[in-house]
């Protein structure tokens, strides 16, 4: 069985509480997680990672961290969207936006 979770976040906002609440879905994701694979899906690229995913302050806004990726946005006009599928015997998927306001 597959369950997802949407998450949207409006960047131009308090950086600090908004890294505050996707690290809580990162814990969220690492503790429901039936293997010890995590992956995450930015644009054509696809990552495979353990446990050391987080999200920091960043020079121009944000950082989205995945082991020994990363990915840094300036916050201004971004809208940060957060999809994660959870399967019932595999690893979960983490999909990320960053999408401009326009």
């Amino acid at each position: 069985m597959e369950e997802t979770k949407y998450y949207v976040f409006d960047c131009d906002t308090d950086l600090y509480k908004l890294s505050q609440k996707i690290n809580n879905i990162f814990k969220e994701v690492k503790e429901k997680r039936p293997l010890s694979i995590i992956i995450v899906q930015y644009g054509y690229a696809e990552i495979c990672v353990d446990d050391n995913i987080g999200c920091s302050l960043d020079i121009n806004g944000l950082a989205l961290d995945f082991e020994t990726s990363c990915i840094s946005f300036d916050t201004k006009n971004k809208v940060l969207s957060l999809a994660v599928t959870f399967y019932e015997n595999d690893c979960p998927v983490i999909k990320v936006k960053i999408i401009d306001k326009g």
